[in-house]
């Protein structure tokens, strides 16, 4: 009887320890969306999408994806502000530049079996480049500016780097690449030069 009222007991526990172990999955009518802050005149401001809040935001950065329902919604950060549209199941990047915010719509991950690789120029420089470390095997090219470019590619840890032009703009050593992972790499302009970052993509 005592090993009928366990087993009774973790099969009635189950959906609750389930709940626990797992996120809940967002609703079917999401749709995910970041910010980048690409005013180098900007210091830090607190950015929002919709009732969201995705913290303050330096130059440079790109933030963690939120999750909002499909349809219009306010996003700002700082004191620039605008209505954008969002539809369910895609997702977006939202640039901050100067006076604007300009809505980007990201690629979904194109394979499970391999690495997601996403390139951003927020620049004025006409082409954008990802290559290896040491420049011999191009990963994504030609991509202009203020537009994105993407990349699926095999699962390994290499160093790479990003380019303006023929100009090495900075080197990401040791970058490890996992299947079904996304990532990111964006150059925003600044008054003493380009300036790149690298981020793992993540969703919360």
């Amino acid at each position: 009887m005592f090993a009928s009222f366990l087993v009774s007991s973790l099969v009635c526990s189950a959906p609750a320890l389930a709940d626990e172990l797992y996120p809940a999955a967002p609703p079917k009518d999401s749709a995910f969306v970041r910010v980048i802050q690409a005013s180098s005149e900007v210091t830090s401001s607190p950015a929002k999408v919709g009732d969201q809040s995705l913290g303050k935001v330096e130059f440079g950065d790109i933030t963690s994806y939120v999750v909002v329902p499909g349809g219009s919604h306010d996003a700002s950060l700082g004191a620039v502000s605008s209505t954008l549209e969002f539809s369910a199941g895609e997702f977006y990047t939202v640039v901050a530049s100067g006076s604007a915010l300009t809505l980007i719509q990201d690629p979904r991950s194109t394979s499970l079996a391999k690495a997601n690789i996403y390139l951003y120029n927020l620049t004025d420089q006409p082409s954008a480049k990802l290559t290896t470390g040491d420049g011999k095997v191009e990963v994504i090219t030609g991509v202009a500016g203020g537009a994105q470019g993407d990349r699926a590619v095999n699962a390994l840890t290499t160093d790479l780097a990003v380019w303006l032009g023929e100009t090495r703009i900075a080197t990401f050593p040791a970058v490890s690449l996992e299947r079904s992972r996304a990532y990111s790499a964006v150059i925003t302009a600044a008054p003493d030069g380009p300036k790149a970052v690298w981020v793992t993509n993540s969703t919360r």
